[in-house]
């Protein structure tokens, strides 16, 4: 009898430490992970085709992606996979006594390649600890949509829209005046920016696991273009008679989760 029992307590310890070791984050780890961010927008540079140049005005981003990564003992990440983010500017300003405006929204499929380092000297999972780390990627993308609009004050002191030919030609002192009306406007606004974007991206947070399979993750970042976003056909002399490449630039907040696929060996 009392080996009987014996025997049965061994076979349970093996099964908890069995089942407790599955339980534990393996060294290398593969995970999904949504993420969310929102933040602010610039173009560095504005293209204005040889028109006054505006005010900027306070412009709201934002992105949301789906990543696919590798997670070398939690100090080491590579991810990819899908991200749409929302640029642009918008503008507000006043000329020859009237109010005008000019909103540029930029909307872009982002493919990024991302490097994670995790400070601290924990190793595998840790409960209840907030993990500091810096991340760096490049990101390529296409801008899929863009909404360029033109408003200018008219005579009843309302915003009416205006085309981009009308808008960038008034007063007839455009130096590149001539050239647009021979173009015209584009027949969408998607044509007025370049079909490729190479974005640098930087920064840091912290996460922190809820669970043995998620962790949660907060991070400050910082997108930055390396490629003249303009179409070729529209980088017009601004009205100081030079051309100067247009540059999205992002800052913003975002939070996300990882979720872990545990694997069998070590």
């Amino acid at each position: 009898m009392r080996s009987i029992f014996f025997i049965i307590m061994l076979v349970v310890l093996c099964v908890g430490a069995t089942f407790s070791q599955a339980l534990q984050h393996k060294p290398n780890q593969l995970f999904i992970s949504p993420e969310l961010s929102n933040g602010t927008s610039f173009i560095l540079n504005q293209n204005n085709y040889g028109y006054s140049e505006l005010k900027n005005s306070l412009t709201w981003g934002g992105q949301f992606g789906v990543m696919v990564g590798w997670d070398s003992f939690l100090k080491h990440t590579i991810k990819t996979g899908l991200i749409v983010s929302k640029w642009g500017q918008h503008y507000d300003d006043v000329l020859t006594g009237k109010q005008v405006a000019k909103n540029v929204d930029l909307y872009y499929v982002q493919i990024p390649f991302t490097y994670k380092y995790v400070f601290g000297s924990k190793r595998g999972f840790d409960h209840e600890v907030f993990s500091p780390y810096v991340f760096g990627s490049v990101r390529v993308g296409y801008p899929f949509s863009a909404n360029v609009k033109f408003f200018r004050e008219n005579e009843g002191g309302e915003m009416t829209e205006e085309d981009l030919v009308t808008f960038v030609t008034e007063g007839n002192w455009n130096i590149n005046g001539d050239e647009i009306i021979t173009m015209g406007n584009p027949s969408k606004d998607r044509f007025l920016f370049s079909w490729l974007d190479i974005n640098l991206e930087a920064g840091g947070g912290y996460q922190f696991f809820i669970t043995r399979l998620i962790s949660l993750f907060a991070e400050v970042h910082v997108v930055s273009s390396i490629l003249d976003t303009n179409a070729g056909e529209w980088r017009f002399r601004n009205e100081n008679n030079k051309y100067k490449g247009s540059y999205n630039l992002y800052t913003g907040i975002k939070i996300g989760a990882n979720f872990y696929l545990y694997k069998n060996k070590r």
